[in-house]
């Protein structure tokens, strides 16, 4: 088989956005031996065929790159070869076209809005149609007038950001990971997203997600891509809540801790055995229902008897699911490495 040789370089340049370029260049592959070459296949017989057509030979000579090739300084991958001469020559001259290596493309971020159900454990009370801030003043647990929480709870949509994060990424790369360490997952460290404008660097951004569980990994996506060669598109979407993702829950339950102590004054005698017992109403009677339950786990009683009912300040846990270790479904996003190209362009 004949050996290729360069030998126009960059014959046609096109400089794209990013500092890339797409380039071409003139290889030559001399001595072909064909079907259609006079001395068939190189034995001295006329009209023998030759193994191979001049196609094949052209295409598939020694030292020319195939599709899928990177050039010598990493940042250019071959997309196409085009023969330039026709099929009765001994010499081709095959036109080798690059563009730029996916995997040194910066990584894309994306914005959108998002939103979530929560339950609103405070507000600020006003009629219909006044202004609540006038007429609520300061922000107060939301309870009815008798000092009861709604059943079921007054809740809220909440506003929530998308943040979808794309880059191209190596088939090897993207299987070496353990996904499952990282998707549904909260971030336990802090975390920089940033936005590189190769063209204008005074457009770049980074915004800092400093605050522990205020983002979460909602999806990740990672179709494969054929062109230029076998890679795939990486999109990792994450959520962010400000008010972190914790399940916020008031501390109610059927059962408390009593004492003799925790009577409130002017309460009937019917008090529960000290421990602990069934909720009780303002009789000390037992109704089978939830009442709200101090850090101590003792039930949460009105201030008076007397209208106006003030309630305590509620207690509400945020509670994050662990493994069977106690370990919270946590991960340092940073590991992933997701804004640095695998491959770095060498201009």
């Amino acid at each position: 088989m004949a050996t290729a040789y360069l030998r126009y370089s960059h014959r046609n340049v096109v400089k794209r956005a990013g500092g890339r370029y797409e380039y071409d260049d003139i290889w030559q592959v001399p001595d072909i031996i064909s079907v259609n070459s006079p001395d068939g296949d190189g034995t001295g017989a006329i009209n023998r065929p030759g193994t191979n057509t001049w196609l094949h030979e052209a295409l598939f000579a020694a030292n020319l790159p195939q599709i899928g090739d990177q050039d010598q300084d990493g940042g250019m991958v071959c997309v196409a070869l085009q023969p330039r001469s026709t099929a009765d020559q001994s010499t081709a001259e095959i036109e080798v076209k690059w563009q730029e290596d996916p995997l040194t493309l910066p990584t894309e971020v994306h914005y959108f809005s998002a939103g979530k159900i929560k339950p609103a454990w405070t507000g600020a009370y006003a009629a219909p149609g006044a202004d609540p801030v006038a007429t609520g003043g300061s922000s107060m647990p939301i309870r009815n007038t008798a000092g009861d929480r709604f059943n079921p709870p007054v809740t809220y949509e909440a506003p929530l950001e998308q943040i979808r994060i794309t880059k191209h990424v190596s088939l090897s790369w993207h299987d070496s990971i353990d996904w499952s360490q990282y998707v549904k997952r909260w971030n336990n460290a802090a975390w920089d997203v940033v936005t590189n404008d190769p063209d204008n660097s005074a457009n770049s951004s980074t915004r800092s997600f400093a605050l522990v569980g205020s983002l979460f990994m909602a999806d990740k996506q990672a179709p494969e891509i054929k062109e230029p060669y076998l890679h795939r598109i990486l999109t990792c979407t994450f959520l962010f809540d400000p008010d972190l993702f914790g399940i916020r829950v008031a501390n109610l339950g059927p059962r408390a801790n009593f004492t003799a102590a925790n009577k409130p004054a002017g309460w009937s005698r019917n008090w529960p055995t000290t421990g602990l017992c069934p909720v009780v109403d303002s009789y000390g009677n037992s109704f089978g229902g939830l009442a709200e339950l101090n850090a101590d786990g003792s039930q949460m009683f009105p201030t008076t008897l007397t209208d106006p009912k003030t309630m305590p300040d509620p207690v509400v846990y945020a509670w994050y699911p662990t493994n069977a270790s106690g370990d919270v479904y946590a991960a340092d996003f940073n590991d992933l490495a997701l804004f640095t190209p695998e491959r770095t362009l060498v201009v």
